[in-house]
């Protein structure tokens, strides 16, 4: 399975919870243009990383909720969870190979 999970305040819990493999989110806005670019570098971590890490992309303003809890102020915005855990966080536009990067110290 190689999609990303369209993530919003109320199957949030529930899509990090399921399955044992971490899940790193991308907290986004239609208006954020750097939020554009995180895309396609999502697409290819979720095909390189299939069936080993969950990728879910989470609007803020379409779900406001979950991007208050976790103190989301600026954009794009990642966390990587693990049992409902937060492991890591960022703020701003990451390259594949920083994202594997960051993949590989929590795997």
């Amino acid at each position: 399975m190689n999609k990303i999970v369209e993530l919003r305040d109320d199957n949030f819990e529930a899509e990090l919870m399921t399955g044992s493999q971490p899940v790193l989110v991308e907290y986004w806005a239609s208006w954020c243009a750097p939020c554009l670019r995180v895309g396609p570098v999502l697409k290819e971590i979720a095909f390189a990383y299939s069936g080993k890490v969950k990728i879910g992309k989470l609007n803020i303003d379409t779900s406001p909720q979950i991007a208050a809890k976790y103190g989301i102020r600026a954009l794009p915005a990642m966390m990587l969870f693990k049992d409902g855990e937060v492991l890591s966080s960022t703020v701003g536009v990451l390259s594949k190979t920083q994202l594997t990067t960051l993949l590989s110290q929590h795997m």
